[in-house]
């Protein structure tokens, strides 16, 4: 056959109006030569894909059924120029890491980084959902990820153990305390980030343990938000508590729970990967950035920093 995509989009646009001097119109050409394109397309197919009613057309029957293959047609060639796209991507990165919880990945990569010389990293944030449906479709090699997904097709293996604290605005009652119960926070408006966001996700579970229904006024993708929401007086914030350990700002304006409010991190991927060196050096690197984390705040009970092949 001799059509190509441009017989093809004509097509499309002239079925979609069903009316060829708009359609013309459109695709920047002449009626006349769009007009002769589709008679061609007509020709070559051998039968009639449009009605001539008075003046003006509409797709037969035949011309709905071409259409639906016009559509898939198209759909293939959108995903091939995607699946190319992402390979290429691929190709640029030697590994390809998700998270739902990216304030901790700068510092953990500059290490991993340094221990791996010439290493080009890939890096998406994401919501939880979307992360483990990219590592089940190899779309990425490892997620860092809270809570953990609880998904027997992945490997799992906890990083680090996350306290939780409030952070407050200037002259708030909770500047005279140092503990706080989630019951007395019930009058109190809340910023913070979406569900589906580490930071957001694992103090959920705590909430819905406590029976409790934090009432958010502003919600956001962008977790370096919320701290300037709450210095702005709009709100409280729940945040990690080693951010107060990197920023003088959380060091006077925060708060703990009474409760043990926490999220736990963990190291994901998918069971049939073979781990390379640079993986195990992935791992391993990361094991021994979030233990040390986890000593920071008091949630590391052991003395020994893990290697990967205790897990295995």
């Amino acid at each position: 056959m001799n059509m190509d995509v441009k017989t093809l989009v004509c097509f499309k646009k002239v079925a979609e109006l069903e009316h060829m001097s708009k359609a013309a119109e459109e695709l920047y050409i002449s009626q006349a030569h769009l007009s002769r394109i589709i008679a061609a397309l007509e020709e070559e197919i051998g039968v009639p894909l449009f009605d001539r009613v008075g003046r003006g057309i509409c797709l037969n029957n035949c011309g709905k059924m071409y259409y639906e293959y016009t559509l898939k047609i198209f759909a293939l060639l959108d995903e091939s120029v995607k699946k190319v796209r992402d390979e290429y991507s691929r190709g640029k990165a030697q590994l390809i890491v998700g998270t739902n919880a990216a304030t901790y990945l700068p510092k953990f990569f500059s290490i991993f980084m340094r221990e791996t010389p010439g290493i080009r990293i890939k890096q998406y944030s994401f919501v939880k959902k979307k992360l483990i449906q990219y590592l089940h479709t190899e779309k990425t090699d490892f997620n860092i990820i809270c809570p953990p997904s609880n998904d027997i097709e992945l490997f799992s293996i906890p990083l680090h153990k996350e306290p939780a604290i409030i952070i407050y605005p200037e002259n708030h009652w909770l500047k005279n305390r140092t503990k706080v119960s989630l019951h007395e926070l019930a009058g109190e408006d809340f910023v913070g980030v979406n569900l589906g966001y580490g930071a957001r996700d694992a103090v959920e579970i705590m909430y819905e343990e406590n029976n409790f229904k934090p009432n958010f006024v502003v919600e956001t993708e962008d977790s370096a938000l919320v701290k300037q929401y709450v210095n702005k007086g709009i709100g409280i914030g729940v945040v990690p508590k080693t951010l107060m350990l990197l920023d003088p700002y959380y060091k006077d304006h925060y708060c703990e729970f009474e409760e043990d409010i926490y999220g736990i991190l963990s190291l994901e991927w998918r069971k049939d990967r073979v781990l390379s060196e640079e993986d195990i050096v992935f791992c391993n690197t990361a094991l021994e950035y979030f233990y040390q984390l986890s000593k920071s705040v008091g949630t590391q009970r052991s003395e020994k920093v893990p290697v990967i092949f205790d897990f295995l």
